[in-house]
């Protein structure tokens, strides 16, 4: 949840349904005021949901990839230089095309974003890998040569604006890497995917 400072309005979006396998797409927004008598009162009203984002997988285009816009454990931060709220990550439903469908998606953490300006979702994107800069120091010290290491999305993160900066950080959370190192005995490549915290600002 997320105050939009602009509308003035409490801004919720997605979340578990009645079990963890439901996440929600739903937005919904509640106008803050104040009674007469000082009581604090709003009404929560129903919105547009958060937009799936598919498309063709580049490597197959009769195959879609890409993510629900249904989610949980996302961040939802409010950017005031734009007056726009702003939805990172999450846990949805995703299909990263045919290259690593099975079984390094299983997670569907996601990197996904979106931005609420009062009436709609705009700016939605969401990208199927992304390469991480390297040295990591979140790295783990593993046997063999790392080829690439790539983020596939993150989940549980805190998240605020930086008004000062103009900039959103993020702290702590779990993120899901897929990531190939040869292996030291044979020189084959290992294709990996695992989950770690991320214990630090970024």
């Amino acid at each position: 949840m997320a105050y939009d400072r602009r509308r003035h309005e409490l801004v919720l979006v997605g979340g578990f349904g009645r079990t963890e396998q439901t996440e929600l797409a739903d937005t919904w927004t509640c106008r803050i005021a104040t009674s007469a008598t000082g009581l604090v009162i709003g009404t929560w009203v129903r919105r547009a949901d958060f937009p799936d984002q598919f498309g063709p997988d580049p490597t197959d285009p009769s195959e879609q990839h890409g993510e629900s816009g249904a989610r949980a454990e996302h961040a939802l931060m409010y950017d005031s230089e734009a007056g726009l709220v702003r939805l990172f990550g999450g846990k949805a439903r995703i299909t990263r095309g045919v290259q690593i469908q099975t079984p390094f998606n299983n997670e569907n953490y996601s990197n996904g974003s979106g931005a609420w300006d009062g009436t709609a979702w705009t700016q939605r994107s969401w990208s199927d890998r992304r390469p991480y800069p390297r040295p990591d120091v979140d790295e783990p010290t593993v046997p063999g040569t790392i080829e690439f290491r790539d983020e596939l999305g993150r989940k549980q993160m805190a998240a605020t604006y930086d008004a000062n900066r103009g900039r959103t950080l993020t702290y702590g959370g779990l993120r899901q890497i897929y990531q190939t190192r040869l292996n030291p005995l044979f020189g084959t490549p290992l294709a990996e995917a695992y989950v770690e915290s991320m214990p630090h600002l970024q």
